[in-house]
């Protein structure tokens, strides 16, 4: 079995210091990336509320038009997976296994008497 390394205490704080730093780094680059995703939404509903109200009707018409075509295509595909699933199935039956049968002698010797 192998000896397991032992670590100095300064050795441990140089790590958990790298690590503290990686995680900050990291946690920074996410804060700058939901900074620019909050201002993409922004953006996107101030467009939208300049809008006209014909337009904006005209793009919830089209969502639901959407929706409804989604509906089709997952029926459709809930379908085809049942289809699918009983075509694959065996088409015979598995027979039961019987037990075999155990012959009985009905036979006696005669020397048997």
């Amino acid at each position: 079995m192998p000896k397991k390394k032992s670590v100095t205490q300064k050795e441990l704080l140089e790590q958990v210091l790298s690590n503290s730093l990686l995680l900050q780094t990291k946690l920074t680059d996410v804060t700058t990336k939901l900074t620019r995703l909050v201002k993409i939404f922004e953006t996107a509903s101030k467009e939208v509320t300049k809008q006209e109200p014909e337009s904006i009707g005209n793009i919830v018409e089209k969502l639901d038009k959407l929706e409804r075509q989604n509906k089709a295509i997952a029926k459709t595909l809930r379908l085809f997976e049942v289809y699918l699933r009983e075509d694959l199935k065996p088409k015979v039956q598995p027979q039961p296994i019987q037990k075999p049968i155990q012959p009985q002698s009905t036979f006696q010797s005669p020397f048997l008497k």
